[in-house]
Parts: structure tokens; sequence; C-alpha cells
């Protein structure tokens, strides 16, 4: 973090540091924070659970079908001979809609669970960094006039 502040620190061609002010080292420690991006990520992976557990809820469908043709040659006396020659087919649609899974809503409500734990462990992750950013950022400043104090002593 203090390198990120050492880094935000911009030389001037006269050789005299001048300072980022606090919201723009936070902005740049957001987005290189890892701890952050990790807690945004997980949030994220949560959010995705909800409607896959909600969709064991929805009915499912399935569609099969098949067709034959079939064909052969008859020869009778009588007759004489004759194709014979049909088709065939046949499709079906199944819907299934489960009326009654307690664990199906049980695992609603864990995903809703995952994703309220997930939004307070990233509010917990962006306080933190606030934390951080804020204290390197002032003990920069303090060392600044630390600084700038020793040499006005020597010089005096």
């Amino acid at each position: 973090m203090k390198q990120l502040l050492i880094d935000a620190m911009l030389v001037s061609p006269l050789g005299t540091a001048v300072a980022a002010d606090l919201s723009a080292v936070y902005e740049m420690a957001q987005q290189d924070d890892t701890g952050l991006r990790a807690a945004q990520a997980t949030r994220e992976a949560a959010i995705e659970a909800r409607p896959l557990a909600r969709s064991q809820l929805l009915p499912s469908v399935a569609v099969t079908g098949d067709a034959n043709y079939s064909s052969r040659d008859v020869k009778s006396s009588s007759l004489g001979s004759y194709n014979d020659d049909f088709d065939s087919a046949n499709a079906a649609v199944r819907v299934t809609q489960p009326l009654f899974r307690k664990d199906r809503s049980i695992a609603v409500d864990q995903a809703d669970d995952q994703v309220a734990q997930a939004d307070a462990d990233l509010t917990t992750a962006e306080q933190d960094l606030i934390v951080r950013v804020t204290e390197a950022y002032f003990g920069v400043l303090s060392a600044q006039d630390t600084l700038v104090f020793a040499e006005s002593d020597v010089k005096a």
C-alpha cells in the first residue's frame, strides 16, 4: 500500500514531490487491490448461484421422437408380387413440474443467504481498503512533514 502511495507521488521538474489527493489514491487502490477484487468475484459467483437454485423449481421439458421406414417385396401366387411400404413416426413431449420439493426451496433460501454474505464480505473489503489507504496516505503526509521539519532544523 505504501508503494502505491509512493507511486502516486508526482515529481515535479524542480524535484519537489506533489502528493495526489486522497480520493485519487483510493481510486488507484480500488483498481489494484487483490482483496477487493476477490470479494467482488465471490459476490458475482454467489449472485449466479440463485438462478441456478431457482431453476430446480421450474418445469423441465423433454422432447423425444423417432421415425421408421420399412419396405418389403411380397410374392404371392394368387396376387402376384407387390411392395409393402410403410412409414411410422412418433413424438413425445414430457413436462415435469415438481409440486413440492422442500430441499429445492431450501437451496434457493441458501443461495439468497450466500448472496447476502457475499454482499457483507464485499462491504467489509471496501471498508478495509478505505482504512488501509487512509492510514498509509496520512503516514506518507506525516513523513513528508517530518522531513521538511528535519531539513529546516538542519538549515537553522
